[in-house]
This record gives C-alpha cells, sequence and structure tokens, in this order.
C-alpha cells in the first residue's frame, strides 16, 4: 500500500511539475536553406536556434535528437551543440538513460541555451527534418515531456559571392548611437543583431539605402550578421553600440 501511494505521489508531483513548467525554441521559423562547399568533406552547416525558459520553475533539460521523412539523405551526419557542449554524430540526447551520460541543462527562469543543429551532409545535397525533442528531467530514470521543435533544413552547393564582395561589406556608422546602415549591395537579404553572447536581439530585411535601428537596445558590442539568399551567414560584423550622453 505505501509503495502505491509512493507511486502515485511521484506521479501527481511530475505531473504538477510538467504544468508549471515552459519552454520555448526561437525562431519560430525553423526552416533553413543553408549553402556549403559540397566538394569538402568536412563541411558543416550550422542550423542555429535557441530555447528560452518561459515558466518560473528551474528546468532540468533534456533533448533528443530524432531524424523524421524518407527523404533525408542516408550519407548526413547531424551533431547538436548547446551551451554546455558540441556533442559528436553518434550522441542522440544529452542524456541517455542507462548509457553513462548524464548532462541535462539546468535553466532558471528567463535563462537560455543555444540549440544548434550541425549537419555534416558529406558530398550530398538535401533536405531533411530534424526533431528536437524537449523534456524536463526529473531524476536519472525518468523524463516529462515539454515540447518538440521540427528543423526543416536543405543543404545545397555553394553560389558565388566572391570574396571582394564579402570585403565590400561595410557597417557605418560604427560606433553608433541609433541606427547604422549597410553599404549598397544585391546580395544581402537579412541582418541578424545579436549580442556578444550570440543570443539574436533584432532581425531586418534590408532594403535600399536602409537604416537599421538599434536605439533600444543597451550599451555595448553587438554582432551583425549579413544573410544571402541561401540563408547562409556572408559576413559578420562587430559594431559598438553607444548612447549619447551629455
Amino acid at each position: 500500500m505505501k509503495r502505491i501511494l509512493l507511486l502515485i505521489s511521484t506521479f501527481l508531483f511530475a505531473w504538477t511539475l510538467q504544468a508549471q513548467l515552459s519552454v520555448k525554441v526561437y525562431p519560430e521559423d525553423l526552416s533553413y536553406e543553408l549553402q556549403t562547399d559540397l566538394t569538402y568533406e568536412f563541411s558543416e552547416p550550422v542550423a542555429h536556434a535557441w530555447v528560452i525558459n518561459n515558466s518560473n520553475e528551474t528546468v532540468n533539460l533534456r533533448w533528443e535528437r530524432e531524424i523524421i521523412g524518407a527523404t533525408c539523405p542516408s550519407e548526413w551526419k547531424y551533431r547538436i551543440c548547446d551551451d554546455t557542449a558540441c556533442y559528436g554524430a553518434n550522441v542522440p540526447s544529452n542524456v541517455i538513460f542507462g548509457g553513462g551520460l548524464f548532462k541535462p541543462l539546468t535553466l532558471v527562469p528567463g535563462d537560455s541555451t543555444i540549440l544548434d543543429v550541425h549537419v555534416v551532409p558529406t558530398f550530398v545535397a538535401g533536405c531533411c527534418t530534424v526533431r528536437i525533442n524537449l523534456s524536463h528531467v526529473i531524476n536519472a530514470n525518468s523524463d516529462t515531456p515539454l515540447t518538440s521543435a521540427d528543423f526543416d533544413i536543405c543543404i545545397s552547393p555553394l553560389t558565388s559571392v566572391t570574396e571582394k564582395d564579402k570585403a565590400s561589406l561595410r557597417v557605418y556608422p560604427n560606433p553608433t548611437t541609433n541606427y547604422f546602415t549597410l553599404t549598397k549591395n544585391s546580395f544581402v537579404k537579412k541582418l541578424y543583431v545579436s549580442n556578444i553572447l550570440g543570443k539574436r536581439v533584432k532581425s531586418f530585411q534590408t532594403s535600399n539605402n536602409g537604416k537599421y535601428d538599434i536605439a533600444d537596445l543597451p550599451d555595448g558590442i553587438y554582432l551583425v550578421s549579413m544573410i544571402g539568399d541561401d540563408n547562409r551567414v556572408i559576413k559578420t560584423i562587430r559594431v559598438s553600440k553607444r548612447n549619447v550622453r551629455p
């Protein structure tokens, strides 16, 4: 009887904790069109994302990689990186029950972690959906499902943005106070602004002679990543944000 009551109490505790916990994967659109040098054996394009703990409770996060769909190239290998480590292609989770690996990510309320999917295409273009299942680890033998995120990844060969093209790209003024402008070009389609820890804080669609407003960001160093048609980073520049003082 005591054992039954203990099991019921454990179940109710897990159910109550699950109801209180909430994690969110960003960006909301996890579709990635990536280009890479498919002639290079160790090319490894990355689908960047991060997870935020939106609840008022601390979560011990477990991720588990799952490959979805019959169209995924058999040659592809997948690696997951979080704030703790970048794991090998043979590691499907940061917590493997009974397998000797137990590295849950402890996120206090409002805390975040990167959750990047690295793909080693091994000379082969194609598309695949990589599902990351996220759970709360209660102890070494159980976990509580929270959410899943599907990364829809397509990889194609590089197109020709030359080194000369990249070298011509500038962000000005730098340092800046309220906005920055990008040198005129025809191949940068989006701009991602990240803080020094790599967390994206702004994104913009580019336009001719556009001014990109960062007035609401605090002083500091930011990384401006220039994104092409293929959703690939062409160039990243450090920008100093300094508010005007009397």
